[in-house]
């Protein structure tokens, strides 16, 4: 019965150590904020791109480690450097809609960005793009079309 105990109490130390070493983003409007030490930390940097705030509206990490985020303002993807908080422009084109969420999946050697679109009033498309080209790999059909504009695009992943 004491092994028992050891053992879920050495299981229940590596868990929250695991916790505390992860590092979790979120955005609210330009800024981009990262928490660790389950929240002891909170940092922030401002989100730019060409020297102009940027308001993220969704965030994905790739498969690689790097850091994505979504802007309704004018419906670009861009790539975001976590500690400086610069946006760099990605080859996916505007999106437009009123919200887009997005994630990726690692196909053979492409990066696929998978994307969901809420145009509002049930106008809602997923697609799929070459995140490094933005050449469509699945465009829009109206099979894709008129999802619940309140559902995420990973709901249909």
């Amino acid at each position: 019965m004491n092994r028992t105990f050891a053992l879920i109490a050495l299981a229940a130390g590596l868990s929250a150590s695991a916790a505390s070493a992860q590092t979790h983003y979120f955005t609210q409007g330009a800024t981009l904020y990262s928490t660790s030490n389950n929240g002891a930390t909170v940092s922030s940097v401002g989100i730019t791109f060409g020297g102009n705030a940027v308001t993220i509206s969704s965030l994905a990490f790739d498969p690689s480690g790097n850091l994505w985020g979504g802007t309704t303002q004018n419906g670009n993807i861009y790539r975001i450097n976590t500690i400086t908080g610069v946006a760099t422009a990605t080859a996916i084109p505007q999106l437009g809609g009123q919200s887009n969420t997005f994630d990726f999946r690692q196909n053979g050697s492409v990066l696929e960005a998978i994307i969901f679109t809420n145009n509002g009033g049930g106008n809602s498309t997923i697609q799929i793009r070459n995140a490094a080209t933005g050449a469509v790999i699945l465009a829009p059909t109206a099979a894709s079309q008129g999802f619940n504009p309140g559902t995420p695009a990973s709901a249909y992943v």
